[in-house]
């Protein structure tokens, strides 16, 4: 697990040539200087000299999602590289229709969101970060303290409600402005009004920016924040905001009870592609009620195939396939008769439970998380629980058999091979 430290986010003003799945092509620092860090590359790139900056695929994966801008024109659009200690979070690249540059320098809306995180994360509290949330456990909400909230007899695991930041969906900036006829803005609020008149006013708030979100958000969805926690900055025409949400997380401690307790967390339970996405929402209820169900008596939940696909392949080429034995890939193998699982149709793999008990596989798994300190590989681990929350968990009654009731593999007719061959004059 990596504890979050705020002070290790900072932005670096750049002109961005290009951006690809692994590497952003810088053309120079802000002042027209060679950008240069520890771990920028230099190159040349269409006969220009370029730094070239390691990103990991799911920073680029965001920033295409929602733009369609790869590469840029000259010396590239003003961009700022959002950073946790050596290592880019984020990219927000200049919108010149969006910004007002008459005497005004470019603030990324990352950046005002970012001045504020210090002051929304509980300053008494371990405040995690795994590459794609800040999160921390709600430690005021009565739900966690319910015996309801435990998942295994043992109390191993819980699911908690927390608090988190998404790092790709961390902000939005917002204004009340209204425009006259020149297309100039008349913003009327100052820093006290805007708080104080904040209900009277949504219905005229528009989101100017959100950072990672293609859609802009509702005003619906703004009246859900909490203004006097979320309020990043005030500004004389806009107002940068924290997106501070809440969801469930499954919580792991094998030894809560004793003086030392050992704690680690899922990724946040939540995927949403908008803040106020129904199709997100079944998709959490789900998770959740699928967690819960591991347990049950008459339709419990099993691990499927895709949980070793998925898990085996990451935790193999990170970790080494020593650490996959868990798994018992030879004998699922031998079951199969399939040497790649990813050959198998992907109807057939989710609908083949395997021996693993769940828990025991997401223990196996949370041992990586507990242990690692890499962000980047934070990342990965991230992305591969998020994804066997989806796809890794079948029901016990949804588990079709290959035969029809009361029929096995002893009532297959079995031809000789010698009578075919002679049948068909080989």
């Amino acid at each position: 697990m990596i504890k979050f430290d705020p002070t290790l986010f900072h932005i670096d003003y750049v002109r961005l040539k290009k951006i690809t799945s692994t590497y952003l092509y810088v053309s120079s620092d802000i002042d027209g200087h060679p950008y240069k860090t520890e771990k920028t590359i230099e190159g040349t790139y269409k006969k220009r000299k370029i730094s070239k900056v390691r990103i990991h695929e799911s920073v680029a994966r965001q920033y295409f999602k929602n733009n369609s801008m790869k590469e840029f024109q000259d010396l590239g659009k003003f961009a700022a590289i959002a950073y946790y200690g050596d290592i880019v979070v984020s990219i927000e690249v200049q919108n010149l229709f969006l910004t007002n540059t008459e005497n005004k320098v470019w603030v990324s809306v990352t950046e005002k969101v970012m001045d504020n995180i210090a002051r929304i994360v509980p300053p008494q509290q371990d405040v995690y970060i795994n590459g794609k949330d800040i999160f921390w456990i709600n430690k005021n909400d009565p739900r966690n303290n319910s015996d309801t909230s435990y998942l295994s007899e043992d109390k191993a695991f819980k699911l908690q409600n927390a608090n988190y930041l998404s790092l790709s969906k961390i902000g939005a900036e917002i204004s009340n402005e209204k425009t006259n006829d020149a297309g100039k803005s008349e913003y009327k609020d100052n820093e006290e009004s805007a708080i104080k008149s904040q209900e009277d006013s949504f219905d005229s708030v528009v989101v100017i920016k959100t950072i990672g979100s293609k859609r802009n958000i509702s005003s619906q969805a703004i009246k859900t924040l909490d203004f006097s926690v979320n309020y990043a900055n005030f500004e004389q025409d806009t107002r940068a905001v924290a997106l501070l949400r809440e969801a469930k997380i499954l919580e792991y401690s094998p030894n809560r009870d004793s003086d030392n307790p050992i704690f680690c967390y899922s990724p946040v339970l939540a995927f949403e592609e908008s803040v106020d996405s129904k199709k997100n929402e079944e998709e959490y209820i789900k998770v959740v009620n699928c967690l819960h169900s591991i347990t049950f008596e008459e339709n419990p939940s099993y691990l499927n195939l895709n949980f070793v696909l998925h898990a085996g392949k990451m935790i193999g080429e990170k970790y080494g396939y020593e650490e996959t034995e868990i798994l018992n890939i030879p004998k699922i193998i031998k079951e199969t008769k399939m040497i790649s699982f990813e050959k198998i149709y992907e109807h057939s793999r989710s609908g083949y439970p395997i021996e693993l008990h769940p828990f025991t596989g997401l223990a196996w798994l949370f041992r990586f998380i507990h242990a690692e300190k890499d962000l980047n590989h934070m990342r990965d681990l991230t992305a591969l629980f998020s994804q066997i929350f989806k796809c890794g968990f079948i029901e016990k009654e949804k588990v079709k058999s290959a035969f029809r009731n009361g029929k096995s593999e002893d009532d297959i007719m079995m031809v000789k091979y010698r009578s075919l061959r002679n049948k068909e004059g080989l």
